[in-house]
């Protein structure tokens, strides 16, 4: 759960030049779900050749570094206040140089789908938990990273 307070989050926000972190609100104003881009890199790190361990490891890393405070500073900033077991859709919009293929962009969301367990927006990401999670990309050189979009069934 989120454990930083309100200015905490104003640095992180500030740190990060977080965009487009929007909340979708129901029509008594509660929080149902929220929106936001997190700027990087993506990668395919099956495609690294030799050593691919250690470099699914950095890749990871990676994407924690950039997941795990982005994702703190949205939930305190939108107020969600849901459990990880209740159901969800999730979606992963990447935006990269050139497209990957299904099993190549599985590999590359990997990570922003394990950050958003490790947030506690999620219980599990397998197909058990009950969350549908749709993967999709674009073509986008000029902002490079991913939408993570959360929405509650």
């Amino acid at each position: 759960m989120v454990t930083i307070t309100k200015a905490e989050a104003d640095r992180l926000f500030n740190r990060l030049q977080l965009r487009h972190t929007v909340a979708t609100r129901n029509d008594y104003g509660k929080v149902t779900g929220f929106r936001l881009f997190i700027e990087g890199r993506l990668r395919n790190p099956d495609n690294l050749g030799q050593f691919s361990g250690k470099k699914h490891l950095g890749y990871r890393q990676y994407w924690h570094r950039r997941c795990a405070p982005a994702l703190d500073a949205a939930l305190l900033e939108t107020g969600w206040r849901y459990a990880p077991t209740r159901r969800k859709r999730i979606t992963l919009h990447a935006q990269t140089w050139n497209l990957y293929d299904d099993a190549g962009l599985a590999v590359a969301l990997k990570p922003a789908e394990d950050a958003l367990v490790r947030a506690g927006i999620l219980q599990d990401d397998g197909p058990e938990s009950g969350h549908v999670i749709t993967k999709t990309q674009e073509r986008n050189r000029k902002e490079r990273g991913i939408w993570i979009t959360v929405e509650l069934l």
